[in-house]
C-alpha cells in the first residue's frame, strides 16, 4: 500500500514537472522572434526589408539591387507584452512610453480587430551600414526603432518609425 502511494505521488510529481516544462516551452515559443525568416515589400515605394533568422536585416530600396542603396545590420524584435516591455525598458531614448503605446493599441483596436496587444510588435535596428550611390554613409552604428502591428494573420506589418514619426505599411513576401 505504501509503495502504491509513493508511486502515485511520484507519478503526480512527474506530471507536474512535465506540465511546467511544456508551459515553459510554449512561453518560449511565443516569445520567439516574430520577424525571423521573413521579408516584406513596402506598399508606398516597393522597397524590400529582409529579416534573417540569425538576427540580421537588410532594407533595400530595390529588391533586385542589393549592393547599393541599402541599410543593413542587426535587429531585435518582440511581440505582445514583451514588445511593450522592450519599448519601456530598452528604447527609452526614443521618448515613446509604454503608456503612449498602450493608448495607441487601445485607440486603434476600436477600429480594427487586428490592432490588439497580441499583435503589437516593437523592434529596433542597429544600422551598421548605409550604402547610398556606392558610398558608405555611416561612421558608426545608428539605431532606429519601430512599433506597430503584425496584422492580417501576420501578412501585413504596420509600423511607426520612432525616430521620424512616419507610418509604414508592408506586405509579407510569399516564399
Amino acid at each position: 500500500m505504501r509503495i502504491r502511494k509513493l508511486f502515485g505521488l511520484g507519478s503526480a510529481l512527474l506530471l507536474l514537472v512535465l506540465a511546467l516544462c511544456l508551459g515553459a516551452c510554449s512561453s518560449s515559443y511565443q516569445a520567439a522572434d516574430p520577424l525571423a525568416g521573413t521579408a516584406w515589400i513596402a506598399q508606398n515605394d516597393g522597397s524590400w526589408w529582409n529579416f534573417a533568422v540569425d538576427g540580421t536585416f537588410g532594407w533595400y530600396q530595390d529588391k533586385n539591387v542589393q549592393d547599393d542603396n541599402y541599410y543593413s545590420g542587426t535587429y531585435e524584435a518582440h511581440r505582445g507584452q514583451a514588445g511593450l516591455d522592450f519599448l519601456a525598458e530598452s528604447l527609452t531614448e526614443f521618448e515613446h512610453t509604454r503608456e503612449t503605446a498602450e493608448r495607441m493599441i487601445e485607440d486603434n483596436g476600436k477600429f480594427d480587430e487586428d490592432y490588439i496587444l497580441d499583435n503589437f510588435i516593437c523592434f529596433s535596428c542597429n544600422n551598421q551600414s548605409f550604402m547610398m550611390n556606392g558610398q558608405e554613409q555611416l561612421d558608426g552604428d545608428w539605431q532606429t526603432a519601430y512599433y506597430g502591428f503584425l496584422a492580417e494573420e501576420d501578412s501585413q506589418l504596420v509600423i511607426l518609425n520612432l525616430r521620424t514619426g512616419t507610418w509604414y505599411w508592408f506586405d509579407k513576401e510569399e516564399a
